[in-house]
């Protein structure tokens, strides 16, 4: 019985340390999986403007769909051809065109 209590608790302590945390997974290009995403601030099939608990990602591709979305679990997939992922600082989460033409010409 004891055993079981502390498996019961470390699980409830692995998803409460996930939800706080950012993590980005991505497959062949076509397929991404990111947590730790606050809000989704705008999107279209070329960029997806997010607010994660590091700070904005601006992805940018083609034919982007959000398939799920979950912003109680920070959960996002996306899927469509990817061509950049481009993170912001915590305190500024609005790339401006100044720091994504910056980033993607250093």
């Amino acid at each position: 019985m004891e055993e079981i209590r502390r498996e019961r608790n470390f699980d409830s302590y692995n998803s409460k340390s996930l939800i706080n945390s950012h993590k980005c997974i991505m497959q062949e290009r076509n397929k991404l999986e990111m947590t730790g995403v606050n809000e989704v601030n705008s999107f279209d099939a070329n960029e997806i403007l997010l607010d994660t608990k590091l700070g904005g990602a601006l992805i940018k591709g083609e034919n982007l769909h959000i398939g799920q979305l979950n912003l109680d679990k920070g959960n996002v997939d996306v899927t469509g051809k990817i061509n950049a992922i481009i993170y912001t600082n915590k305190n500024n989460t609005q790339p401006t065109a100044k720091d994504i033409w910056s980033r993607m010409f250093r």
